[in-house]
């Protein structure tokens, strides 16, 4: 499972970039503007054809999803530390009737297995040096022993070309990137060769 979050900020023309991804083989694009007012938000979930949609995750304004057939919903931790048990597995059940997707955040280990079963992957940061955020460094996590029974862990955090083969070797599920995809002097096509190494590591080792 590959994952792309969209940069905080305003690009030029995203839309436009954010297509040319999904016609690079993009599957999910998690919609992350954590400070965009959502006129803004929603004027960039217009600017993406219908075809697409299904292909992407909203970190803000939920009540979205709906009107415009999205893949998924996406909690922030602090968001989901507010929500009791219950309430979250009401959440999901009621998702995935809908066919929609819930994941969400989280920095530690010490509390996933409370949540398995709730979330349909999580992300799991710092997994390597931040390449987005300065002084956001990796943190050691014990994956080995870590045996959840329905719900994928995701890298998060530095995560690029080089330490692709050392974040699936840790026992990941998946993959997310940022920095490496939108620093890059040509998104899509770093985005292109980003997941050709990954499916070349992962066709013959994950469902």
């Amino acid at each position: 499972m590959l994952i792309l979050l969209t940069p905080p900020d305003h690009l030029e023309n995203e839309a436009q970039q954010i297509h040319s991804l999904f016609a690079n083989g993009l599957q999910t694009l998690h919609l992350r503007k954590p400070n965009w007012e959502k006129k803004d938000y929603e004027t960039l979930l217009k600017g993406i054809a219908p075809e697409h949609k299904r292909k992407v995750v909203l970190h803000q304004y939920h009540e979205l999803a709906a009107k415009y057939n999205v893949k998924g919903l996406h909690l922030r931790e602090e968001v989901r530390l507010k929500m009791p048990l219950l309430e979250l597995k009401n959440l999901s059940k009621k998702l995935k009737a809908k066919n929609v997707s819930l994941s969400s955040s989280f920095h530690s280990t010490d509390r996933l297995p409370d949540y398995d079963g709730i979330f349909d992957y999580v992300f799991l940061s710092p997994v390597f040096d931040s390449i987005s955020k300065p002084n956001y460094f990796s943190s050691k996590f014990e994956m080995q022993s870590l045996k959840l029974a329905s719900t994928k862990i995701i890298a998060l955090g530095g995560v690029d070309r080089k330490n692709i083969p050392k974040a699936i070797k840790m026992g990941f599920d998946g993959m997310a990137v940022l920095g490496a995809v939108w620093q890059a002097e040509n998104p899509s096509k770093t985005f292109t060769m980003l997941k050709d190494d990954y499916l070349s590591l992962t066709l013959n080792t994950k469902p």
